[in-house]
Order: C-alpha cells, then sequence, then structure tokens
C-alpha cells in the first residue's frame, strides 16, 4: 500500500497572548530569584516572538470555570 500526502495546512487556536504579559507572568512565579527573573525577561525580550498562540483560554482575560461543588 501507498501512503501519500494529500494537503497541509496551518491552524492557529483562538486565545492570544502579547509576549510581554506571558513575560511578565513567567517572571512573576513565586520562588523565582532576581537572578531567574533576568534570565526568563531576556530570553522573552530577544526572542523575536510578538504574539503567542495557546488552546488554553485561561489567560484570556477572564476567570477559569469553577469546578463543581461535591
Amino acid at each position: 500500500m501507498t501512503v501519500s500526502l494529500r494537503g497541509v495546512s496551518t491552524v492557529v487556536p483562538s486565545t492570544v497572548l502579547v509576549q510581554d504579559e506571558v513575560r511578565d507572568v513567567f517572571a512573576g512565579q513565586p520562588g523565582l530569584g532576581r537572578l531567574g527573573q533576568r534570565i526568563v525577561a531576556t530570553s522573552f525580550n530577544v526572542s523575536g516572538i510578538e504574539t503567542r498562540y495557546t488552546v488554553l483560554d485561561e489567560r484570556r482575560g477572564r476567570a477559569p470555570a469553577k469546578p463543581p461543588e461535591s
């Protein structure tokens, strides 16, 4: 049996993250020291990325849904 590729497409998730906001979230993690904050900030600042996309919608600016009470 012969296998062949019939098409290629790109799909971008609907949740958009701005690089500066993501950098600040990572740099603000509890227990991350000053050196760690500088490394995170530098890594994000020099990456050349302006916008990120994710399938996770927690960062969309609204509170995540609360789990049902048991």
